[in-house]
């Protein structure tokens, strides 16, 4: 989590596919330690900036306790 956020510290805004990866990794993060509320955010990001992937379904559907 703690690497995520400092990678969107400097990727935040640009719009790069590696801002995208950072967003899935802070959201992945966030929805693993059962913080929903603070995940989806990132999930969303991630999702605008690189599309509908199965990694994002996944993680938000760990946080709606879906399986």
């Amino acid at each position: 989590l703690a690497a995520a956020l400092r990678a969107l510290e400097i990727l935040e805004g640009t719009g790069h596919q590696y801002e995208a990866f950072a967003n899935y990794d802070a959201g992945r993060a966030l929805a693993s330690l059962g913080r929903c509320e603070e995940a989806l955010p990132y999930l969303d990001r991630s999702e605008q900036l690189q599309g509908q992937r199965e990694e994002i379904d996944q993680a938000r559907s760990d946080c709606s306790g879906d399986d």
